[in-house]
């Protein structure tokens, strides 16, 4: 569930470096430009699936999936009017505590803040993280498809903030069995 009150998430601002900075901490990331049409969309899937699969967290993949295709296409679709070829600038990081994604468009942004406060359907009302339930409850109560994808994040997601038409999207991860985690 969404905490924004976590003090230990680094603001957007922290997080976004340049593809020359090598100093990150982080064990993989990508950094790239995607046009919002599928080809474009299913490469970076592709290319975050297999990370995360190398790194034995494929039961993510689905999660992350649906949450970095609904993110491109809602910047494509409503901040660039449904222009499918315009880009938005996406970096995926991982380090062995948290994985980050940040989407970043450069068209009609939103207030985060007042969507999140008049829309109908909030996170609370679905006790399960089951995406497909998800989809079924939108289309039972005519929800704008489109409306669903920051509330998936928000489910699947334990961190997700909007500011400055950038989508900061965070998973914590649960430390691995070892010597010191056992």
């Amino acid at each position: 569930m969404v905490n924004e009150t976590e003090s230990n998430i680094k603001p957007i601002e922290a997080i976004v470096c340049q593809k020359d900075d090598r100093d990150t901490g982080y064990l993989f990331r990508i950094v790239d430009s995607v046009e919002g049409t599928a080809d474009s969309i299913y490469t970076i899937i592709r290319r975050v699936t297999e990370d995360l699969e190398r790194a034995e967290l494929a039961d993510l993949a689905d999660g992350f999936e649906t949450c970095i295709i609904e993110a491109i296409q809602n910047a494509t679709r409503y901040a660039y009017g449904g222009d499918a070829e315009a880009t938005v600038d996406f970096q995926y990081y991982r380090s062995d505590k948290e994985i980050k994604v940040s989407i970043r468009d450069f068209g009609a942004g939103f207030d985060y803040e007042e969507f999140k406060k008049t829309r109908i359907l909030k996170p609370n009302d679905l006790i399960r993280r089951d995406m497909e339930a998800l989809r079924r409850y939108g289309r039972q109560h005519k929800v704008d498809e489109g409306r669903l994808g920051l509330l998936i994040a928000e489910l699947f997601m334990d961190y997700v903030e909007y500011k400055n038409n950038t989508l900061l999207m965070v998973k914590k991860l649960k430390p691995k069995p070892g010597p010191d985690n056992s």
